[in-house]
């Protein structure tokens, strides 16, 4: 005989996941009543199992979650802001089956407001076409993490939009009209502002989540991924850097933690790298970690775009991306001048024809530029210029062909921490 619950969850697939819900709280399944509730749990009604736990709810739009909050063994809730555009929100396909979290992970949903499991894909604040690295970077976190610690998503993020997006038609100057609204902080003419909707889950989400954990959430981070609407809008990098810092300031005041991570994602390589206006934005992005101690950035991955819409990752790319944003979230931390100054722990010196291409990992600890120099065969360090000094690449094309030797430096005003010499390879 089936039970109850495998009961109530056929009827739910039966019915696309919704049950009608009666106002008298007469529902009942299998002759099992459904508990009204008025607590804070999110639900309208429950069945309990035998340990007292809710086995299964309905919330009072009739949705069907046969996997909902399980508290047990949870000592502390480390929430993470996930912001942005489609990239966050969630494209990559085929996503069903994809990363089924960890028990331990939930959200706090930008259309569902309350605790719950987290999904794939997210509950964002559009419709998620897809999965997004969110929850790979959750379960990856984890690993990190004691097992009392659970991880609550707050997924915020809309496609298409940008701080130069409006729900104005027309728009103004340099913005674009689009129905998910604006990111920049402050602005007043788009009817929708996803910075304060953002800043308004997170409180919502603190506060449901100290009711259903029994302990207060602490917001940990912000993922931010975006970027591709502003590019299209040609915002310049100077400006973009001002949206940018002023979305970082506020939520960290918002917070009151001036010291929050940022964790920001790099737009698909597959697309930016032929798209002319991305690279004001690429070079904002990059730049954060210079200006704004506790930032890190993580780039992203060529040839793992969707294929035929390469603007978006494919599932390969969302898994990369998940990955290295753990590795750059304590990066971020580190981030900062509290930690020892250190080298670039690993660079690489390639040469294709005359020109060298040397590459380096992010050192954990401030950074407010690198200095990187070349010497053959053993004779005196000749320092090379490059555009952009928060980048980890540059290239030298004045070097000899053989016996070159390069060295990158992390460099906090002035003081250089200097990694060790690596020899060009290639030809």
């Amino acid at each position: 005989m089936a039970t109850d619950l495998e009961l109530f969850q056929r009827i739910g697939k039966d019915m696309k996941g919704r049950l009608p819900v009666a106002e008298d709280g007469s529902v009942t399944v299998a002759g099992t009543p459904l508990k009204p509730l008025a607590d804070a749990t999110g639900y309208a009604y429950t069945i309990t199992d035998e340990a007292g736990r809710i086995a299964l709810g309905v919330t009072d739009d009739g949705r069907v979650h046969s996997q909902p909050t399980d508290t047990s063994g949870i000592t502390q809730v480390h929430a993470f802001i996930l912001a942005g555009q489609s990239n966050m929100s969630g494209r990559a396909r085929p996503f069903t089956g994809r990363d089924t979290p960890d028990r331990r992970v939930f959200q706090y949903g930008a259309t569902h407001r309350i605790i719950e499991r987290a999904s794939v894909p997210l509950d964002m604040h559009d419709t998620p076409a897809g999965m997004s690295y969110a929850t790979v970077f959750a379960r990856e976190y984890l690993a990190t993490q004691p097992e009392g610690v659970a991880v609550l998503l707050i997924p915020t993020a809309h496609g298409g939009t940008g701080f130069t997006t409006t729900t104005e038609n027309p728009p103004p100057t340099g913005m674009s009209t689009h129905v998910g609204g604006t990111w920049q902080v402050g602005y007043t003419g788009s009817a929708v502002n996803l910075y304060n909707l953002m800043l308004a889950q997170t409180a919502e989400a603190i506060a449901a989540g100290t009711a259903a954990f029994g302990v207060t959430p602490v917001v940990k981070g912000l993922l931010w991924h975006q970027g591709e609407a502003d590019a299209m809008n040609s915002v310049a990098e100077a400006t973009y850097s001002g949206y940018l810092d002023a979305l970082i300031d506020g939520t960290r005041a918002a917070l009151g933690n001036s010291r929050l991570p940022v964790v920001i994602g790099g737009m698909s390589p597959d697309w930016s790298d032929t798209y002319a206006t991305a690279g004001p934005i690429i070079n904002a992005l990059t730049a954060m970690v210079v200006v704004n101690a506790n930032v890190a950035y993580h780039k992203g991955i060529p040839g793992t775009g969707r294929v035929g819409d390469e603007i978006h990752y494919g599932l390969d790319g969302i898994d990369r991306l998940g990955r290295d944003a753990v590795r750059a979230y304590y990066a971020a931390i580190a981030n900062h001048s509290d930690f020892t100054l250190e080298p670039p722990p690993t660079a690489t010196a390639t040469r294709v024809g005359s020109t060298i291409t040397v590459s380096w990992d992010r050192p954990m600890c401030r950074v407010s530029h690198y200095d990187v120099q070349w010497r053959a065969n053993g004779g005196a360090w000749t320092e090379i210029a490059f555009p952009t000094t928060h980048r980890r690449e540059a290239t030298i094309t004045t070097a000899p062909t053989t016996g070159v030797e390069v060295r990158v430096g992390t460099d906090l005003l002035g003081t250089v921490a200097w990694g060790r010499p690596v020899t060009v390879i290639g030809g």
